[in-house]
């Protein structure tokens, strides 16, 4: 921007500011010095840079309204992205923060003048297909965040679905989007053990006055890293995995674990290699590929799919 535009444009927002509102623009231009159609092209630039601004034919006004707090006052393009966000977020967030999700796009929209851009319909296009609906208890997932906050132990009533309601001292460290769910990671105190349990399935959370080290963000990353959707465990497993010509570009598009590898084989097909925690949901996924997929090592786990495959078909065969 030059200097003789950008001294104009302070004076411009120097004169909305004060009135609040300027019913004749072309007053306003010759003021300023210049044309019309070069003012409204300045106000239109204010307006994407994130000013609040409302503009009309031949008016301009301050947004008094505007429900956005200052740090807010982004670009037009910006604001857009924040909405196609919200509307990606409510489909992960809608258990625990419906309300606050509405009360935030609204606000954004209302930041919009009366004669909104054509591309902000683009926001509506987004849609998560088919999410998961659990119940998560706000007083539960507000603990939680307390508790990793202020370093404190808790208490967790878990009702888990084959063992029951159960109870045990646990140190909160993360929560974790996996599979439709969401799940706090932690430390369960009596098991000695790292593990992810399901936050609908908490009941209750009761404070201790015991504190307890937070891992560092590295520690938390290389627990998190041998994940391969929910089990987390302190073993990691070697597993490989080929694929055969009808689905290896399928496989290949898609980077499914940071540890993953592969390697295309003479014949078409694919070997993945994989470093995991979750031998057992990982094992299933290979599965849900039919004939398509074969656990090539370790073998104690080919025998495992082997037993598996032979007690589906028994199934059938009664």
């Amino acid at each position: 921007m030059d200097s003789r535009r950008l001294r104009r444009s302070w004076i411009f927002i120097y004169h909305i500011i004060k009135k609040r509102e300027i019913r004749n623009l072309p007053k306003e231009a010759e003021a300023l010095g210049v044309s019309l159609r070069t003012l409204q092209r300045d106000i239109k630039d204010l307006i994407a840079a994130g000013f609040p601004l409302e503009h009309g034919k031949g008016w301009v006004k301050l947004m008094v309204n505007l429900e956005l707090p200052p740090e807010l006052y982004v670009s037009e393009r910006d604001r857009i992205v924040m909405l196609n966000l919200l509307s990606l977020g409510a489909s992960f967030f809608k258990e625990t923060a419906e309300k606050s999700l509405k009360n935030l796009k609204r606000a954004i929209l209302k930041s919009f003048p009366d004669s909104k851009p054509e591309h902000l319909e683009a926001s509506n296009y987004y849609i998560f297909h088919n999410p998961k609906v659990e119940k998560i208890k706000y007083c539960v997932l507000n603990s939680l965040e307390k508790s990793m906050v202020r370093k404190l132990c808790v208490y967790i009533e878990y009702n888990h679905p084959t063992k029951g309601n159960q109870a045990f001292p646990f140190e909160p460290y993360r929560f974790l989007f996996s599979k439709g769910h969401w799940y706090v990671l932690g430390k369960n105190i009596e098991l000695k053990a790292t593990l992810l349990y399901r936050v609908s399935r908490i009941s209750k959370v009761h404070f201790s006055k015991t504190s307890f080290k937070m891992p560092s963000d590295e520690e938390i990353k290389n627990i998190v890293s041998g994940i391969w959707e929910t089990h987390c465990g302190n073993r990691i497993y070697e597993i490989k995995v080929k694929f055969n010509p009808e689905v290896a570009s399928k496989i290949a598009e898609t980077v499914r674990h940071r540890s993953q590898k592969i390697e295309y084989l003479k014949d078409g097909s694919l070997l993945m290699t994989v470093h995991i925690s979750g031998y057992k949901e990982f094992m299933w996924w290979v599965l849900s590929w039919g004939k398509n997929a074969e656990i090539i090592s370790p073998e104690w786990i080919r025998k495992k799919v082997t037993e598996e495959l032979k007690s589906t078909l028994e199934n059938y065969e009664k």
